[in-house]
Order: C-alpha cells, then sequence, then structure tokens
C-alpha cells in the first residue's frame, strides 16, 4: 500500500438481513490504527471488483467474511458515483452480466472473423477511436475485416472488467493482452500489447449495445519466438512514438497504417484523466 494513503483498504463487511441482502456495509480501515471510519451503504457490484478473502477477524454482529477491495484510482474516486442511488441488486446483476456479454460477443467476433457478429455489438451511431482507427463501431468491423483480409491477425485475452451503471447507460474498464504473432524484419516474434478498453454502452429498447470505445495503453513487448534471435529495430521511428504502445506502433507503421501518436496511455496521466472524465461526465449526465 502507498504510505501516503490515508486508509489502507476499503472492505465489503456483509448485508444488513434487514435489507433482504440487497445492500452491503462498505467501511473503510485505518491499518495503522485497527479503526473503522465512515460506514455507508450502496448497491454493490461484486462482479466489478478483484476479490481476495481475509481472515474473519470483527467483531459480534459483522460475522460475515471479509472481501478486500483495492483502493479506488485516485483520480476518478472523487468523480464517480457523485449522483448514484441504491438499485435493486437483482437488476444490477443482471444488467453487468447483459453489458459484459456484449462485449464479449464484439471481441469474439472481432478474433474468429464474424465480422456481422462484430458489428451488431454497436449502436448504428457509435464511435470508436484506437491507435490506428477512427470511426463508427459498424465502420471498425468493416476495417477488422479488411486488416485480417491483409494478413494481420489479433487475438485479444480480457480480464476481470469493471462495470458502473447509471440509469439506461454503463461505462465498463476492460483490461486486455492484444497478441500477435508477426514476422518483423524478416524475424518472426511475438508481439503483445496491454491496455484498457473503455467501454460505453446504452441500453435502447432493452438491449445493451456499444455507443463508445476508447484504448488507454500500458505498454508493449516484442519477443523473438526463437529465443536470443536479433530483431534489427529502427531505433530513431521507435522514439518517434509513444513508449505505452511503441512496439505496436511500429509493427502497424511498417504494414501501411497510419497510426495517432496522441492516444492515451499510461506514460502520459493526463491523457488518462480526460478520457476518464469524459467518461465518467457522460456516465452521469
Amino acid at each position: 500500500m502507498n504510505g501516503a494513503a490515508l486508509f489502507d483498504a476499503q472492505v465489503i463487511v456483509g448485508a444488513d438481513s434487514g435489507q433482504g441482502g440487497q445492500f452491503l456495509t462498505a467501511q473503510t480501515l485505518n491499518a495503522s490504527t485497527g479503526t473503522w471510519h465512515k460506514p455507508n451503504i450502496f448497491g454493490a457490484n461484486l462482479l466489478a471488483a478483484k476479490l481476495q478473502v481475509l481472515p474473519e477477524r470483527l467483531t459480534a454482529g459483522h460475522h460475515m467474511r471479509v472481501l478486500k477491495v483495492g483502493l479506488p484510482d485516485p483520480r476518478i474516486s472523487w468523480a464517480y458515483p457523485r449522483n448514484a442511488t441504491p438499485a435493486n441488486t437483482d437488476d444490477m446483476t443482471d444488467s453487468t452480466s447483459e453489458v459484459i456479454q456484449v462485449i464479449a460477443h464484439e471481441r469474439e467476433g472481432r478474433d474468429r472473423g464474424w465480422w456481422d457478429q462484430m458489428a451488431s455489438c454497436y449502436h448504428t451511431h457509435s464511435r470508436v477511436r484506437s491507435m490506428w482507427f477512427t470511426g463508427t463501431g459498424r465502420e471498425f468491423a468493416a476495417a477488422s475485416r479488411d486488416m485480417a483480409a491483409n494478413g494481420d491477425h489479433a487475438r485479444h485475452r480480457l480480464s476481470l472488467p469493471s462495470v458502473h451503471l447509471q440509469g439506461e447507460r454503463a461505462m465498463v474498464t476492460m483490461p486486455m493482452a492484444i497478441e500477435f504473432r508477426i514476422e518483423l524484419h524478416h524475424v518472426q516474434v511475438d508481439l503483445v500489447s496491454y491496455a484498457r478498453g473503455i467501454y460505453r454502452l446504452v441500453r435502447r429498447d432493452g438491449h445493451y449495445a456499444i455507443s463508445d470505445l476508447s484504448t488507454i495503453y500500458e505498454r508493449d513487448t516484442l519477443t523473438p519466438v526463437i529465443p536470443g534471435e536479433a530483431v534489427p529495430l529502427d531505433r530513431e521511428k521507435l522514439a518517434a512514438v509513444p513508449a505505452s504502445y511503441r512496439m505496436l506502433a511500429y509493427y502497424f507503421s511498417s504494414r501501411g497504417y497510419e497510426v495517432n501518436p496522441n492516444e492515451p496511455g499510461d506514460d502520459r496521466p493526463e491523457s488518462v484523466d480526460a478520457l476518464m472524465a469524459e467518461a465518467i461526465d457522460w456516465l452521469e449526465a
């Protein structure tokens, strides 16, 4: 934990039986004093958190198991949820499941070449912004089809998402690893780009679809398939693109794609802050 942080952990203590198990009590633990601060009641989305079971060590009356939740991102914790109200847990679970499935089907369609399935996950007037593409979701599916026809195939390994629901809108952060096995300068290599997809979805006519997809790039790696084999990279070209997607941009440029050098990346925190503030404002509008 960051020693400068006031509190060391937020924990979900358990459900109040009088609430029918719909709401959970959240308390913040100060590890230096062992005391609890600022309990509150909120509609909890357990699917959104990476949870770790801790030993039961609360006082009587808090007898349910303790689930550790990492501290929220300090850059956005102040902003969400400002106007949220407790929701029915069953409705939240159903909506969360549907939202995650829409994103999973969109990625599955792209990886497997099921272009109609991919396109159907987007609203007609949607927007997609990435390092190599800007346009509507349907246009993104068509461009992805053309990319695959050009011999450029990617696989997306998805991690546990964070889902935020507000009315008919949802915002999802989907961590992913984008994998390529390619030939670069006559050397076979594995290229992996680590990123977070920031999805915005809207429910219309009873169903969710994607209205916006943006990407935050974290880092990438380039590894020769045969260990020890040298890859003759152009260092000057590498230095011209952001560190958060340097190898990915280098490869795409070598294949003739136009690369945007100003996409949000963890190496430029202000760009991440701006995108997340935009997404949160949209969610709460």
